[in-house]
């Protein structure tokens, strides 16, 4: 299955349940390597918008580039107010982007999708001289109970599951190939606080899950329901998580 169909038809789930990235991270973003208020941001995988309507309100510049239809036309919706949302319809590897464009390249929940040697190759096209590029997840603490059990589930119906980020490890190879092996690493905590509703809509939002039709979806979904009774306290299931970021040149 192609990148590009793996989301197609969840732009309501994903759009409703996904949780937006730490604070922290944007001042980071800004402290750290000077981008600020007007800087052109290259958005890669942007989905229904998530990031980019947290760039959105800081003032930045944002190219949205999405390949599913579906997610594309959510963010464009949502973000319509906002004259620095650009809409494009484009891949990570073949952006459409103008050469030497974007004074920063962010793929947001997106990179594990990608075949990094030719991501590398688009961004070093469409940076300005001395830009950088941002790899960043909400990523689900492993040893929690919570994620732990959640992990087991998803293993045990969802016959795609490859586990959480499509098995994507910290400090991953392909990450490591990806910036020739030289990169920061920050870490900014950001758990998440779900009622049931939210947390149904979060798991089906994932790629993997089992769709409606699916015979294995209604079991899935008791199940899910039976893991936010163990693990909610008065009605509100938390979840350890952090925003994770990997910055640094393309290799």
């Amino acid at each position: 299955m192609e990148f590009i169909t793996h989301f197609h038809g969840r732009a309501a789930d994903y759009d409703a349940a996904r949780p937006a990235y730490a604070p922290a991270f944007f001042q980071y973003l800004s402290g750290t390597y000077g981008i600020t208020d007007g800087a052109v941001i290259a958005d890669i995988g942007s989905g229904t918008g998530k990031l980019s309507r947290q760039l959105l309100e800081r003032g930045y510049q944002v190219f949205a580039v999405e390949p599913d239809r579906d997610m594309r036309s959510m963010a464009e919706r949502n973000l319509a107010d906002f004259p620095g949302f650009f809409s494009v319809a484009g891949t990570a590897e073949c952006t459409t982007l103008d050469s030497a464009s974007a004074d920063a390249v962010i793929a947001a929940q997106s990179f594990h999708w990608f075949r990094p040697g030719a991501f590398r190759l688009e961004c070093r096209r469409i940076l300005r001289p001395g830009s950088i590029a941002v790899l960043v997840w909400n990523w689900r603490d492993p040893e929690a109970s919570v994620n732990r059990a959640w992990s087991d589930l998803s293993r045990q119906f969802c016959p795609t599951f490859q586990g959480f980020s499509n098995g994507l490890r910290p400090h991953d190879p392909r990450i490591s190939e990806f910036f020739g092996g030289c990169y920061q690493y920050h870490f900014f905590s950001h758990p998440l606080c779900l009622d049931w509703p939210a947390f149904l809509r979060r798991c089906l939002s994932s790629s993997y899950a089992p769709r409606g039709e699916a015979p294995e979806s209604a079991a899935y979904q008791e199940a899910l329901f039976s893991l936010f009774n163990r693990f909610a306290r008065q009605g509100v299931l938390e979840i350890p998580n952090a925003t994770v970021v990997y910055t640094g040149a393309p290799g």
